[in-house]
């Protein structure tokens, strides 16, 4: 292209003056300048050049030659412009700027060839001659002359890449006797592109020198180029020109709306070669010209930058890098890593990277070895800073050896990490199977108070178990049972140094001092409940805790029990499944002197015992052991007190003490012992029992009587040793003189049931009774004028009635063996005043009484009734009943006695309501003829009378029906007739009640006459027509004629029997 001159400006004149200067000395009429390279400038410094080319081009006496590349000559311009934001066109600046352009023709692809083929011949080049097979020769010509080889220079500058590239090859080649790098000439041809025309994907190329491993298309490989140009290349980049290209590009894909593409991929020489590139995928050989292994630290990356992070020991970074690759490079770096290590430092930084990501060792199988000797000869420096679990699982990775293991166990001990050893075993169960040497059983154990410690938790490892899988060696290694008595007797043992150092303090402080505070106890008290500890032991291990165990632990332990739920139980069932004598002593040992441990076991601890000891297991010891438990409950009286004297019925030892200890009083504690001695009753010797009682019960010791009471009415033994060994009568005596002497309320009541219940004869002590009521009878003769009678002897006479109510009630009690109406009557007759017997017993007592004669004595019986008259409550419901079944046979004195008693209206409605209720199920018309005097209002009496005429037997209406006409002549009452009309009106019934007495009804022109029209068509009928007709027509056809009261009921009988008026029969 040739420039356009103008005019410029004063830098113009000294160019002017310049070229004048020269032309003249040279004697030239013009001056050619040529400018090479041009489109071969960063985009700015091209667009910069060319201004300042256009300044000087209009002097005529120079002209400028500017040879390029149009296409790259507009791309470089229009980059220019995109960063300067010009909106100005490349052409019409181009036009500007070259007046002539002359364009050479294309060189036709082909014949770049055949110029190839040309200069390598005409050259003599040697590595065409080293390629013997012309084919191979065609092909890597083909490559090196790519579509993008336009021009010859690039032919030339290709050729002489390749060449260089080659005689590199073969140098490598020739001392490893190996021709692996001249071997594949297509190949080196193929990366000599790459690095000659395309230097970006060269650049990305080094970066992952494996990139088309494993690509299944060229779009796999660009999405790969792309990540690593964007991430690794773009930001590194200080090549200005470059950026700005990049730059200038992105504007420009913008303004056209393109998508990002990146220029840099050669993707038409990608798919053309892709097949060879896919099959030797290694770049590395053709990178570093190396045939041998090559270190991967020094040709990949990532991998060299993960070695510089480890030579660091940035063990967190190292952990993400190395995470990231895949698995390939992992297992290059890892069995490549080592021999790259320079100075110890180095290597100990990456033993620590490489152990504190222990996966990362299992990418070292080749090299494993290397690892364990480097570790064992550096364990101190490594285990140092790393955690135990870490270089557990690395040295599990690279398959350490016992002695390396062993290391590890020793380091950890000698450094005092016996927590971390504990740690690492707890979380790593084959621990144990590697570290045999070291006896992790008795370190752990031994030193279970640094761990405890070192949780913060008095009980920690014990606490472990409940944790801990089944299958864990930890489980199965540790002695569970020592290790928390132990633990538990390391409290005691500190506690009472703290208590004696307090102690101490206290005694050595003086007065003036001011006190200061004591040390406090460490809590005993178990983080866990004891009985689910004792289970895991049980279902986890091959270890049984037994009673000597629990006796040990629970001595030790003084804290509060609510961790100790449960354990009785168990020890119960394990003395239940035992033949050992000892169990029972371990569990009485406690028991005796460990206060509240009865709170521990369930009642049925003493159910088990009794069976164990009754069939023989018992020593010595256990009974003394048995009596010291015992006494200390005694002392308690709770429940397992009496359930233990109750239930150890059959211990001799338990029995013996029973009657030691039992004082006949009336005491919660004597309770069960009462039980265990009628229990054993035929076994024991009752004489001594009597003969501890018998001064007491002659001295009238109401608690002792009440005691004796209890067993002789207990037990059937007892009350026959009784009378065996003659104390009954001297015991029972009393006289009847004496009966007011003794308190009437309680201790009459007392002596009484003892008399019952040394008493066979049931006969004898109601006869007794009676006596001593008769007595009291005939006093109050006397004490009822004067409570104080002078004739009348006893410190309670005045509570004579009381005497009266408490022996009556006795007799209440037995009525099953007296003949009441006798009784009463022997009673009453002494009593020489209007009163009556009943009048003398409180309500209580009269409500008993009056059930016990109304259960024992006939309805019409008039003594009972007389009783039950005076002393009935006809408020209460029950006693109401009582009455109301024998009301039909009281007597009218007596009903007005009850009477007297209806005080309200409500007690009345009552009585009345109870009366209907039981005629429902026991009517008796024969009550009829008596309502008449008894004071009811008439509605009642009227609903008597109904309820009767509905509930009576149909037999008994009848006869009340028959006999009521029999003495129809002396006359009837209201309530008969009412009577007489419901019973026809609510039954179907037909009394033979006499004719004839029917017909003297109808002469009688009263309420007969009435009664008789009314029942004469209930009872006869049609059929009996002529009967009726020859009996009654006359006589009720008259009553039709008489112009009166019975007209209108003829009248109906008439028509029911269908009769025809006289007069009109006569016609």
């Amino acid at each position: 292209m040739f420039a356009s001159r103008h005019h410029g400006d004063q830098f113009e004149k000294k160019f002017q003056e310049a070229v004048d200067t020269y032309l003249q000395d040279e004697k030239k009429e013009q001056l050619i300048l040529v400018f090479e390279d041009l489109d071969r400038l960063p985009p700015n410094e091209l667009y910069s050049t060319l201004n300042t080319i256009k300044t000087f081009m209009e002097y005529e006496k120079c002209a400028c030659i500017i040879p390029c590349d149009e296409k790259a000559l507009r791309r470089e311009l229009q980059a220019a412009f995109n960063l300067r934001n010009y909106d100005s066109n490349v052409t019409e600046f181009i036009d500007k700027v070259f007046d002539i352009s002359i364009r050479l023709p294309e060189v036709e692809h082909t014949n770049m060839k055949k110029y190839a083929e040309k200069l390598l011949e005409q050259e003599n080049i040697r590595w065409a001659n080293a390629i013997r097979e012309k084919e191979m020769l065609r092909s890597v010509i083909a490559i090196l002359i790519h579509t993008d080889i336009k021009t010859p220079r690039q032919v030339k500058k290709i050729l002489n890449a390749f060449s260089s590239n080659w005689e590199l090859a073969e140098r490598r080649d020739v001392p490893n006797s190996s021709n692996v790098l001249t071997e594949h000439p297509d190949i080196l041809a193929v990366y000599t592109v790459f690095k000659t025309n395309y230097q970006t994907f060269y650049d990305v190329l080094q970066k992952d020198p494996l990139l088309f491993k494993d690509k299944n298309s060229v779009e796999n490989v660009e999405e790969r180029a792309l990540d690593i140009y964007k991430k690794e290349i773009q930001p590194e980049s200080n090549d200005v020109y470059q950026v700005e290209k990049e730059i200038a590009a992105t504007s420009e894909k913008k303004r056209e709306g393109s998508n990002e593409q990146s220029d840099f991929i050669p993707y038409l020489f990608l798919y053309r070669y892709f097949q060879k590139l896919t099959t030797h995928y290694d770049a590395r050989p053709y990178i570093y010209f190396s045939n041998r292994d090559l270190n991967p630290m020094t040709s990949i990356n990532e991998l060299g930058e993960l070695k510089e992070i480890a030579f660091s020991g940035v063990q967190d970074v190292f952990q993400q890098k190395f995470s990231q690759l895949n698995d390939e490079y992992k297992t290059l770096f890892m069995n490549n890593i080592l021999p790259e290590t320079y100075t110890e430092n180095e290597l100990i930084q990456t033993m620590h990277c490489a152990f504190s990501l222990p996966e990362s060792l299992t990418f070292a199988r080749r090299t494993n070895d290397d690892w364990e000797f480097y570790f064992t000869n550096h364990y101190d420096r490594i285990i140092d800073s790393l955690n135990p679990s870490v270089l557990y699982e690395g040295l599990k990775n690279i398959q350490a050896t016992s002695i390396t293991w062993d290391y590890l166990g020793k380091t950890l001990i000698d450094n005092d990490q016996i927590s971390d050893l504990y740690h690492l075993w707890r979380e790593k169960s084959n621990l144990y199977y590697k570290l045999q040497n070291t006896d992790l059983t008795d370190i752990i154990e031994q030193n279970f108070t640094i761990i405890n410690k070192a949780e913060d938790d008095l009980y920690h490892l014990p606490s472990e178990l409940l944790n801990l899988p089944e299958d864990h060696t930890l489980t199965h290694a540790l002695k569970w049972d020592d290790l928390l008595l132990e633990n538990l007797k390391d409290i005691v043992g500190i506690n009472k140094e703290i208590e004696q150092r307090n102690k101490e303090k206290q005694e050595n402080q003086s007065e003036e001092e001011e006190n200061t505070e004591d040390e406090i106890l460490l809590d005993k008290e178990l983080p866990f409940q004891l009985i689910e500890w004792i289970k895991a032991v049980h279902n986890k291990t091959s270890i049984e805790i037994d009673g000597e165990w629990l006796s040990l632990f629970i001595t030790d332990y003084a804290s509060a029990f609510s961790q100790l739920s449960g354990v009785g139980k168990y020890w119960t069932t394990l003395i239940e499944n035992s033949s050992s004598s000892e169990e029972i002593e371990y569990l009485l040992q406690i028991l005796k002197g460990k206060r509240k441990s009865e709170e521990l076991f369930p009642l049925e601890i003493w159910t088990v015992l009794n069976d164990k000891i009754s069939s023989g297991l018992i020593t010595e010891s256990i009974e003394n052991n048995l009596i010291s438990t015992i006494n200390r409950l005694y002392k308690k009286n709770n429940d397992h007190f009496k359930e233990a004297v109750v239930t150890l019925k059959d211990v001799e030892t338990i029995k013996t003490w029973t009657m030691e200890h039992y004082d006949f009083q009336n005491t919660e504690a004597e309770v069960p012992m009462e039980e265990n001695l009628i229990e054993n009753a035929p076994y024991i010797d009752s004489r001594e029992l009597f003969q501890k009682a018998n001064d007491r019960i002659m001295e009238r010791n109401t608690t002792t009587i009440q005691a004796m009471t209890r067993l002789l009415n207990a037990s059937e033994s007892f009350r026959i040793a009784s009378v065996e060994n003659d104390i009954t009568e001297e015991w029972s005596h009393l006289s009847k003189e004496e009966i007011l002497n003794v308190e009437p309320d309680k201790d009459l009541v007392i002596l009484l049931d003892f008399f019952q219940s040394m008493e066979s004869n049931k006969e004898n002590y109601t006869t007794k009774i009676i006596d001593y009521m008769t007595f009291v009878v005939n006093k109050a003769n006397l004490l009822l004028h004067q409570s104080r009678h002078p004739r009348v002897d006893g410190s309670y006479k005045e509570k004579w009635k009381d005497h009266f109510r408490s022996l009556f009630q006795k007799l209440v009690e037995y009525d099953h063996t007296l003949s009441w109406s006798k009784t009463l009557k022997d009673l009453q007759g002494p009593l020489n005043t209007e009163g009556h017997i009943g009048s003398f017993l409180d309500i209580s007592t009269a409500i008993s009484a009056v059930d016990a004669v109304a259960k024992n004595t006939n309805a019409k019986d008039e003594t009972a009734n007389e009783f039950i008259a005076h002393t009935i409550d006809i408020t209460n419901p029950k006693q109401q009943k009582v009455v109301s079944l024998r009301w039909p046979y009281i007597q009218k004195r007596l009903k007005n006695t009850i009477s007297t008693k209806i005080e309200n209206e409500e007690a009345y409605d009552g009585f009345i309501s109870v009366l209907l209720e039981e005629m429902e199920f026991k009517a008796k018309p024969d009550i009829i003829k008596g309502l008449q005097e008894d004071n009811f209002n008439e509605v009642d009496k009227q609903k008597i009378i109904e309820t009767i005429a509905k509930n009576a037997p149909k037999q008994e209406l009848s006869s009340w029906l028959i006999e009521l006409f029999d003495n129809i002549n002396e006359g009837v009452s209201g309530l008969e007739y009412n009577a007489t009309i419901s019973i026809f009106q609510e039954r179907d019934i037909s009394p033979d009640i006499d004719p004839e007495k029917l017909r003297d009804c109808l002469a009688y022109r009263d309420k007969r006459t009435e009664l008789a029209l009314y029942i004469i068509p209930k009872i006869y009928n049609d059929r009996d027509n002529s009967k009726v007709r020859d009996v009654f027509r006359d006589t009720i056809l008259e009553l039709e004629e008489e112009e009166g009261l019975f007209m209108e009921q003829a009248q109906e009988v008439k028509r029911f029997f269908n009769w025809k008026n006289r007069k009109k029969s006569k016609k």
